[in-house]
């Protein structure tokens, strides 16, 4: 473990596996320590959906590669709504398509633009830049009253 903040990245293996591959290496030559499944998941017995759930509630920031099949993916939109419910800064990276096609539940902080036609060493710099910042902690809430402890929520039925 290092000082920096731990990263889960959260991808579909059909939109740019080599890049999230290249990503891993290189934020993990930066000195971070990002959680990717092919090099993380163990066949010890543990259920592939509970270990991806340690995996994002042992990390600081959550990395969203954006392409067609992620947004599609139900086990990406199921990570990425366990990191917005433990409020862990969700981070997108648009690596496939344009911008309407983050999640508008996650798009309304920067994106990246990571594409191919973007330089590489410069799309590193600003997200180590990113990364570098502290995760600023939640104000507390005064002025609405708690929720009740059987609460539930339900946020089909909010769209």
């Amino acid at each position: 473990m290092t000082d920096k903040p731990r990263l889960f990245l959260s991808y579909a293996r059909a939109d740019d596996e080599p890049f999230v591959r290249k990503l891993y290496d290189d934020l993990q030559r930066l000195g971070f320590d990002p959680w990717y499944d092919r090099e993380h998941m163990t066949n010890d017995g543990t259920p592939f959906t509970q270990a991806i759930g340690e995996a994002i509630r042992a990390s600081q920031r959550f990395l969203l590669i954006v392409g067609p099949k992620s947004v599609a993916s139900p086990y990406c939109e199921g990570e990425w709504t366990l990191a917005q419910t433990l409020c862990i800064p969700v981070i997108p990276l648009l690596r496939l398509d344009d911008y309407p096609i983050i999640p508008a539940s996650i798009g309304k902080g920067h994106a990246l633009d990571c594409r191919a036609s973007v330089d590489y060493t410069a799309l590193i710099k600003e997200l180590v830049r990113i990364l570098n910042d502290p995760v600023r902690p939640l104000t507390p809430i005064t002025t609405a009253p708690r929720l009740p402890e059987r609460y539930v929520p339900r946020p089909q039925y909010i769209e």
